[in-house]
């Protein structure tokens, strides 16, 4: 009996350590795309990057705080652990709203709803996560254990974040399917907690599965209609009179237009407008061209809306190379010169 109680105990370890560690990944993972999220209201300031992880630790330590006060003495440590993961995972899904056109938040509300709730619940983790461990041999050793095994999953979730979820699903989505793995953690967990009746297990289970099911049903919406309530809004002006392109890549989202019949273009880099057609943009090209005696080599420093790469095209026998931080500007080109596919060939 002994043996088979240990051999529970184990199960109910390796839940809580597995769970732990994944629950680190998508921690750090929301940090970097909540601040992807909140960068075309708060700017790309650095100041603005503080204060969003100000709000990002504030909200940990309390929950740490409330979780040693008020939750610590309740017992289920797994129950509790699955109501965490799915508050977080509801959480997230609300940020996404909070940011869209179906909010009018102001920027500091805003900042704090994204961001305050879930990392309250995410500081709860470890105190419950240690209260599991209560009363085994080398409780210092186990903790230490977990605790490692969360950090590895933060340090892969800001990296899978930047460099894996956003190329592929962008901003909006990457949290729903973030979403996904709370909610499949609080059934898991759930499922574990074998210290409650049958029924209560699987009412929990069967919540998680409905909230699974639902956050699935939005991947069938474009990302342009969760985006942030200034952009969508400028968007809706624009109506069928424009041709609109969106991209999002690892560093940045790109929102472009043009309108069909008419001049009016613009290239927005993360809700920021960052450029216009003009003879400026070409006599960045001409000018030091006609001032060198014999060039060979040029090299543009910001593609932008193309103007000047394309204008540095027009000067015969010269080599023109473009250096963009933002993958999917150049990808614009197209909406502001008709041209734009002769240029890059």
């Amino acid at each position: 009996a002994k043996n088979e109680k240990f051999s529970a105990s184990n199960g109910v370890v390796f839940l809580a350590l597995f769970s732990f560690a994944v629950s680190g990944f998508i921690s750090l993972a929301y940090e970097v795309l909540w601040t992807r999220l909140l960068t075309p209201s708060v700017g790309t300031y650095i100041y603005a990057f503080f204060g969003i992880l100000g709000v990002y630790l504030l909200g940990i330590a309390l929950g740490s705080i409330i979780y040693r006060f008020f939750i610590d003495k309740l017992g289920y440590p797994l129950l509790i652990f699955a109501f965490i993961e799915l508050g977080i995972g509801i959480t997230a899904v609300l940020s996404v709203v909070v940011n869209s056109a179906y909010s009018n938040f102001n920027t500091p509300l805003k900042v704090l709803l994204t961001i305050f709730p879930g990392t309250l619940l995410m500081g709860m983790s470890f105190p419950v996560v240690a209260k599991i461990f209560q009363g085994r041999e080398r409780i210092g050793k186990s903790i230490g254990f977990a605790y490692s095994a969360n950090t590895l999953g933060t340090i892969a979730g800001s990296l899978a974040a930047a460099f894996v979820l956003i190329p592929i699903f962008g901003t909006v989505k990457s949290i729903f399917v973030l979403s996904l793995v709370n909610f499949t953690l609080c059934i898991l967990l759930a499922i574990g907690e074998k210290k409650i009746s049958n029924l209560a297990r699987w009412i929990v289970v069967l919540f998680g599965l409905v909230l699974l099911v639902g956050t699935i049903g939005t991947f069938s919406k474009s990302p342009l209609d969760f985006q942030e309530a200034k952009l969508k809004k400028r968007i809706a002006s624009l109506g069928e009179r424009y041709e609109i392109s969106f991209f999002e890549d690892e560093v940045a989202s790109v929102l472009g237009y043009r309108q069909k019949e008419g001049g009016d273009r613009a290239l927005i880099i993360d809700g920021v407008q960052t450029t216009s057609l003009g003879p400026e943009t070409s006599l960045l090209a001409h000018l030091p061209l006609f001032m060198h005696p014999d060039p060979k080599k040029m090299l543009v420093i910001a593609f932008g809306m193309g103007t000047t790469f394309r204008s540095a095209l027009l000067h015969d026998g010269l080599r023109v190379d473009a250096v963009e931080l933002v993958p999917s500007v150049p990808k614009m080109m197209r909406l502001f010169h008709d041209d734009a596919l002769a240029s890059f060939s």
